[in-house]
């Protein structure tokens, strides 16, 4: 397969912002704007999350999806508060072409079969955010706040059974720091699935 460049605009309120390890927010831009210039450089993709913290699903991710899919003419996906199937077809019908899940998955994965039953696998999306804790990989939700009590492995295979079309893994540990990607980690998800990964 084709690398992808996804550039992935984090969406905080009415705007686009920075992080460094899922914190210090940095205000840098019209969420709209910023769309339009990844569509002319020539993206791949384009992921929208809403990163509000109390993770409700936002009115707003669906502004600025229905706006950035009049400008932009390549695959989009959004996320962020998620949690039931009426939410999920709110935004495919307002613009994207993916569904991205990331704490809900924990509470129910059934969700997951439900949307790739009705939107197709291609359609679904699991995130999973990481971070090394003594050594060990813990899993967190609620953008990074909260520890799941699950192995990376069996979260994974849980995904998969329950019909995920892609798995998003962020490190936050790397996370806007400048320094690369864990490759150890990105190693080990690749070794666990044979579904697409982005990193």
């Amino acid at each position: 397969l084709k690398r992808r460049i996804i550039p992935l605009l984090l969406i905080l309120n009415e705007r686009f912002v920075k992080t460094i390890n899922f914190d210090k927010f940095k205000d840098v831009g019209d969420p709209i704007s910023t769309a339009k210039i990844f569509n002319d450089s020539d993206a791949d993709e384009l992921i929208l999350l809403n990163i509000n913290r109390d993770n409700k699903f936002s009115s707003k991710l669906v502004f600025f999806l229905r706006e950035i899919s009049k400008e932009c003419f390549i695959p989009i996906s959004a996320g962020g508060g998620i949690k039931s199937i009426e939410e999920a077809t709110i935004i495919i019908k307002n613009g994207a072409d993916k569904i991205i899940i990331n704490s809900a998955c924990y509470e129910n994965y059934d969700l997951i079969k439900d949307i790739a039953e009705k939107f197709g696998r291609q359609a679904v999306v699991a995130s999973i955010d990481v971070r090394k804790i003594n050594g060990d990989l813990k899993l967190f939700s609620h953008c990074g706040e909260k520890i799941e009590n699950i192995m990376l492995e069996e979260h994974l295979e849980k995904l998969i059974k329950n019909n995920v079309g892609e798995i998003m893994i962020n490190s936050i540990d790397c996370e806007g720091t400048m320094k690369g990607p864990d490759y150890e980690l990105a190693q080990k998800v690749n070794d666990s699935t044979s579904v697409p990964i982005i990193f």
